[in-house]
């Protein structure tokens, strides 16, 4: 009966097996139906959507060459504006020349340039060859004077009337030609008393100036002198102190050796260049370029102490100068360096053991907890 009921059971799970797997099945139908339209849909829409792009993009095309092409009119726009600025400005000028030339003539020639006419050749001949007493304008002198003037004032008169007839363009190039000629005239300087005086007074000033310079110039040439001369004593004799002490600390690092310094060639003190010449236990004299790491290390240590001995300071901080020593190197670098600690104060950082047991004080940093740092101090006694 058991067994009966079981069974019962597993053929009803079956049956509803069945009609979910027909249920499921009729759903996967409609879903590849549906998933075939969307996909169907997807690529109308794609197609259409590269279409309008492809439309877009020559529209953008189309703009972008209309913009281009704005942008060139307005230029020619704004160009022709200025042209036109310009034209309106050179023609108020030549308006306002213009006008200042007519009020100048009619001031000085007395002379209606609105109602005047080139006069014609005879009234030119008749004007200059009237007299004394005559209504002509021309007759400025006496008679005598007119007289013996008149031929040369009919040759002018009738060379202003032809003239006078001459084309435009002719008119203008006989103008530039007198103005040539009354340009290299020149004009009368009234004033010339007065700025040949302003430029006496400006050349003695001048002159004053120029002798105070000269005399300020030969001080300070002398002044440069004297500094230049004090500088050779004093660096000849800081030189050779520096290169004696060298020569004393290089043995005493190295456990014997020699170095020394010298100057290279040169017609100025100032401007020679030093040369340091080391010579390690059991190597010969060579250049300090030509040492390994820690021999040059050392090297450098004899040369800086040396400094220190000759002008010594009151504070020195050294910044890892023991990083390329071995133990042995190390302990004659700290020796030196106490003996100089009695006269001054050194601040060294570094990671070495044996230069950190001469230290009086120690300053670490510490990180109790992760992303802090702290700052000891120990006072060793």
């Amino acid at each position: 009966s058991e067994t009966g009921s079981w069974i019962e059971r597993r053929e009803e799970e079956v049956r509803e097996a069945e009609a979910r797997r027909a249920e499921l099945s009729a759903s996967i139908e409609e879903a590849r139906v549906s998933l075939e339209a969307g996909l169907t849909a997807e690529e109308n829409a794609r197609a259409g959507h590269d279409e309008k792009r492809d439309a877009f993009e020559r529209v953008s095309a189309e703009v972008g060459q209309l913009d281009e092409a704005l942008r060139d009119l307005r230029g020619e726009i704004s160009g022709a504006r200025e042209r036109l600025g310009t034209n309106e400005l050179q023609l108020r000028e030549s308006e306002m020349k213009l006008e200042h030339l007519d009020q100048t003539v009619g001031e000085k020639w007395d002379v209606n340039l609105e109602a005047w006419r080139p006069p014609s050749l005879e009234e030119e001949a008749e004007a200059v060859s009237a007299g004394p007493g005559t209504p002509s304008e021309a007759a400025a002198s006496d008679s005598a004077e007119g007289e013996e003037a008149a031929p040369d004032e009919a040759r002018e008169a009738r060379a202003n009337a032809e003239a006078a007839g001459l084309p435009l363009q002719e008119r203008r190039v006989k103008l530039e030609e007198v103005r040539k000629k009354m340009s290299t005239l020149g004009d009368v300087n009234l004033g010339a008393i007065e700025e040949h005086e302003e430029l006496g007074e400006r050349m003695r000033f001048l002159a004053e100036q120029k002798a105070d310079l000269e005399s300020t110039l030969g001080s300070l040439r002398d002044a440069i002198a004297r500094i230049n001369r004090t500088s050779r004593k004093r660096f000849r004799e800081t030189f050779e102190q520096v290169s004696q002490r060298f020569s004393e600390n290089f043995p005493r690092l190295f456990q014997g050796g020699r170095a020394s310094l010298s100057l290279t060639e040169s017609e100025d003190v100032l401007d020679a260049g030093i040369e340091i010449m080391a010579m390690p236990p059991g190597k010969r004299l060579q250049n300090v370029n030509l040492l390994s790491g820690g021999e040059k290390t050392l090297t450098a240590i004899a040369l800086l102490v040396a400094v220190f001995q000759v002008r010594p300071s009151p504070f020195f901080l050294l910044d890892e100068v023991d990083a390329a020593l071995d133990d042995a190197n190390v302990g004659r670098f700290n020796e030196i360096v106490k003996e100089l600690a009695a006269t001054s104060q050194f601040v060294l950082i570094t990671h070495n053991k044996r230069t950190i047991e001469v230290a009086d004080v120690l300053y670490g940093v510490t990180m109790e907890r992760k992303g802090v740092s702290k700052i000891v101090a120990v006072e060793m006694h």
